[in-house]
């Protein structure tokens, strides 16, 4: 089984890879498209898009692939939770099970950008954050949960209410789990088909990693 989800998540990175490529050099003249080459770069763009797109009552959703949320909850705690500049936002992401047998083997490595260590001290993090937090963050609409994948995903980034989408890989070097760069962004156009397929390929096998993931941190 771990075998065979392995293949699976690293066809899935290839079709996708090929997809966002195509969508990326094809579809010339249609904005807003950018590429990030580093985090503050990916951070700094997404967080001034979200302060400008969280407008109002509604409650926008984030879908996230993420790994052991080294960088990704500093930055969403320091620069999203604990400032009120947003509200109404739901968090929903998805990191490594290290437990698992499809996993287990494939972190921790020099090269892997994956570490046991880090991750389970960010869910602690989480947890703590969380928990000291509730009920200011009840009152601004901002609900994080955090769910562990049992099998490995050649997908990362930050989906906004399947409208954009900064989106990034996960590929297997030595047989080690490792995030990549440069980081691409699109904003969805249905009549675009090939990046209708990037949306539908993120959002898709989000869902399947969601409904089958374990919760570890929620409010």
């Amino acid at each position: 089984m771990a075998d065979f989800a392995t293949l699976l998540s690293a066809f899935a990175a290839v079709a996708a890879l090929i997809f966002s490529l195509w969508s990326y050099n094809s579809e010339k003249g249609t904005n807003p498209r950018k590429h990030f080459r580093d985090t503050h770069e990916l951070f700094h763009h997404f967080q001034q898009h979200l302060q400008q797109y969280a407008q109002g009552d509604r409650t926008v959703v984030l879908k996230v692939f993420a790994l052991d949320l080294e960088i990704f909850w500093s930055f969403y705690e320091k620069q999203i939770l604990m400032r009120n500049k947003i509200s109404n936002v739901t968090l929903n992401c998805i990191i490594v099970d290290v437990r698992s047998r499809s996993i287990r083997g494939r972190i921790d490595g020099r090269e892997s950008s994956v570490r046991s260590s880090t991750l389970q001290d960010r869910i602690q993090r989480a947890t703590e954050y969380l928990a000291a937090n509730s009920d200011i963050l009840e009152q601004r609409g901002m609900k994080v949960e955090i769910r562990r994948a049992k099998y490995p995903y050649s997908l990362q980034g930050i989906m906004i209410d399947n409208a954009f989408v900064y989106l990034g890989y996960v590929i297997l070097e030595g047989g080690l789990l490792k995030s990549t760069f440069p980081f691409l962004y699109y904003k969805h156009n249905r009549s675009k088909a090939i990046r209708n397929l990037v949306f539908r390929n993120f959002s898709s096998w989000f869902e399947f990693y969601w409904d089958s993931g374990q919760a570890v941190c929620k409010n």
